[in-house]
């Protein structure tokens, strides 16, 4: 991972959320299934953005893929959305996420071949 050495042994690094995989619905406790305390949240609360550490927000650039978990099914759901003929906006949203760095010469891939 590059530019990981702005972080010391005193400080560790700063990272950015550059999107989630999950629905926004499930980043926090509700639908009367849990209590604040047995809910485990999947990416804590201090790590997201400023914009999505209140529950109620329907809609964020940071989440396009709404998945309900990370297993096999919901990652071929979202296959066949990329494949599919209709949803243009988020295969742009896709490849934009798969090629950051690209500019960098981080990846091994170019944004001539996307």
């Amino acid at each position: 991972m590059p530019k990981l050495e702005k972080g010391s042994k005193t400080r560790a690094p700063k990272f950015e959320l550059e999107y989630l995989t999950y629905d926004l619905d499930l980043l926090y406790p509700g639908g009367g299934q849990e209590t604040q305390e047995e809910f485990a949240y999947p990416v804590p609360i201090r790590h997201l953005p400023k914009s999505l550490r209140e529950p109620g927000t329907t809609k964020s650039k940071f989440a396009p893929y709404r998945l309900k978990d990370l297993t096999i099914p919901s990652w071929i759901r979202l296959a066949r959305q990329l494949g599919g003929e209709k949803d243009k906006k988020l295969r742009r949203v896709f490849r934009k996420y798969m090629t950051l760095g690209a500019e960098t010469g981080t990846s091994g891939v170019t944004s001539e071949e996307t």
